[in-house]
């Protein structure tokens, strides 16, 4: 009879699923205060619809998270909308200076001069206009992105100009997958314009606060749910406060340690059902996080050993100035400006955070007293979960992504992937809009995308997932490069078992960077995971009409293969198709004559 049963259960959990939506973008919606934005919307790794809308960057405001829908395990529908004040939204970047008490004794700071100029040291974000785009918009993922600048000043340098201001590049993606829950962000800070022979003390020392904002998370828009508590880590060490609602004056404990050293940030209200988290897809070794960390490390204490604020503020919390990570610790001054441990807050402000020195410097000490070196960019990527919050019934979405990453990178027992067909990455980009590289701290996962990362051989490849103990990873997604076909392929198997495209696997083609992005709807556990992708539809003819428009015209179509055979690429090739054709541009016509005129053009 168990062994029937062992069956019945098997074969109902090999049965394939319903046929998943794909993902959709649609452009120009109005969201919160009028702003117009862009909503994605996708399928969540429990079947169920998620959006979101992105407040476009081409006028002051924009340029980050307006509204956030998801479904509840009662199937209700929760709407997180940006709070109506100046810091509303979420995901734009924010970044303070060394602080100056007295700038009337001390003129020659960048704080000083930050506020000579700009009248705030860190001004928020999304008050700087830049450029929205559509990175990719495939069938099942899509990457949105934004480019601003934000101000940043050298010196004081010895001689005119004392301080020279640089409108720093920082370029955000938000990345959407079919299958998964949480969107992911990521960040690029470029200071490479600011000369390499400035002196240290007269760099650029920045922290990073991004993602930042103030979002109504439990979806009760403003009705005044108290926070009920906070969590963080900066290492495998975490903090988690114990006693509700919050208050400075509440208990927490920093000693219990988690299987790997992933950061992350937490709040959650009280009696509501809702929470909201940051989760770093990287190790801290190889992606930094942590703010301030100015007194004594108190990791592995609790509230009953230390008072870490014993003799700046009376309560049992860290200083309101000393948190790891920017979030609710400026709401508990009373009315004459004294910090006063036993209010209650219902403040959303909800920041990520990373040590002063992250931006402009070539090294530095971060919070747990490690040098970080850098060249001239500051690169991390992070989940942004909205969620319930039950962690007494395990429901839990911040702690289950901690745990899903932990997985991953943790030392002992740790998921691999190994390939018979192609090669598992063991390096790729440092970060969005970079070209140097960084080596994976697990070869094939690659943090930037918390994907994992195969070179196809001839559009095909093999690899195995392994896992031990009670590890598994769930919905794992696969970036599959030097794919140079125009189409999905037409066979996927897992352990030889043939996978139902928009079912079983979700796939899309980024044809401009030669990559298949594959979603696998399956929790894989064990030792073998075999998933064998190849078989791409055959190639169309190879005919003169290159562009594809019905026509073959020597003013298009043969001007079009002269100028590939003498060598050029890009828009001078793809500048003489006709508007609007099938194939007017130089990915889609290279595509084209690699695949049924096999030129091999790279």
């Amino acid at each position: 009879m168990v062994r029937r049963l062992a069956l019945l259960l098997l074969l109902i959990a090999s049965l394939p699923g319903a046929a998943v939506t794909p993902l959709t973008m649609t452009a120009g919606v109005t969201g919160n205060g009028g702003r117009t934005g862009d909503q994605y919307a996708w399928t969540d790794a429990s079947g169920r619809p998620r959006s979101a809308i992105l407040a476009r960057n081409n006028v002051s405001g924009g340029g980050m998270l307006d509204r956030y829908v998801y479904q509840l395990a009662t199937t209700a529908t929760r709407t997180v909308n940006a709070l109506a004040g100046g810091a509303g939204g979420f995901g734009y970047v924010v970044s303070h200076l060394p602080y100056v008490n007295d700038c009337a004794a001390t003129p020659d700071e960048q704080y000083c001069e930050s506020y000579r100029v700009i009248g705030d040291d860190s001004p928020l974000g999304l008050g700087f206009t830049g450029t929205y785009s559509v990175k990719f918009a495939g069938a099942h993922h899509a990457i949105h992105e934004f480019k601003t600048t934000y101000p940043r000043f050298t010196g004081p340098h010895p001689t005119a100009p004392k301080f020279v201001r640089y409108n720093v590049p920082v370029t955000i993606q938000w990345l959407f997958v079919n299958g998964t829950d949480h969107p992911l962000w990521s960040v690029t800070w470029d200071w490479s314009a600011v000369p390499a022979s400035v002196p240290l003390t007269q760099q650029i020392e920045g922290d990073s606060r991004g993602p930042y904002g103030e979002m109504d998370f439990d979806g009760i828009n403003g009705s005044g749910t108290l926070i009920g508590g906070v969590a963080w880590a900066i290492n495998s060490q975490r903090f988690i406060t114990t006693t509700a609602p919050f208050t400075l004056n509440g208990n927490w404990t920093w000693n219990t340690v988690g299987a790997a050293a992933i950061p992350y940030n937490m709040l959650w209200v009280h009696n509501a059902n809702a929470q909201m988290g940051i989760v770093q897809t990287g190790l801290l070794a190889t992606h930094d996080a942590g703010n301030a960390g100015f007194l004594a490390n108190i990791q592995g204490q609790t509230s009953a050993t230390v008072t870490p604020c014993a003799g700046y503020e009376a309560h049992k919390m860290l200083c309101t100035w000393n948190w790891p990570y920017q979030s609710i610790e400026n709401n508990f001054y009373n009315g004459v400006g004294v910090v006063d441990g036993n209010l209650t807050t219902n403040g959303r402000r909800f920041a990520w955070g990373v040590k002063l020195g992250a931006i402009g410097r070539d090294s530095y000490s971060n919070y747990v007293g490690d040098t970080v070196s850098q060249v001239q960019f500051k690169s991390y990527s992070t989940f942004v979960v909205l969620g319930e919050h039950n962690p007494g019934a395990s429901v839990d979405p911040t702690m289950a992504q901690v745990r899903a990453q932990e997985m991953i990178l943790k030392a002992a027992s740790p998921v691999t992937m190994t390939a018979s067909v192609g090669t598992v990455a063991t390096s790729g980009i440092a970060g969005i809009g970079r070209v140097d590289t960084q080596t994976y701290s697990r070869p094939g996962y690659n943090p930037v995308y918390a994907t994992w990362e195969v070179t196809a051989a001839a559009n095909a490849a093999t690899v195995n997932w392994s896992t031990s103990g009670v590890d598994a990873l769930k919905n794992p997604v696969l970036r599959l490069s030097s794919y140079s076909s125009a189409t999905t392929p037409t066979s996927v198997t897992l352990n030889g078992t043939t996978l139902v495209s928009g079912t079983d696997v979700l796939m899309s083609v980024d044809t401009a960077n030669n990559v298949l992005w594959l979603t696998l709807l399956r929790t894989v556990s064990g030792a073998t995971n075999t998933l064998a992708i190849g078989g791409v539809a055959a190639p169309a003819p190879c005919r003169m009409d290159i562009d594809g428009d019905g026509h073959i015209y020597p003013t298009t179509d043969g001007l079009i293969l002269v100028r590939v055979m003498l060598g050029l690429t890009g828009t001078a090739v793809s500048s003489a198709a006709v508007v609007g054709s099938p194939r007017s541009t130089w990915a889609d016509i290279r595509n084209y004559l690699n695949d049924s005129c096999a030129m091999g053009l790279p």
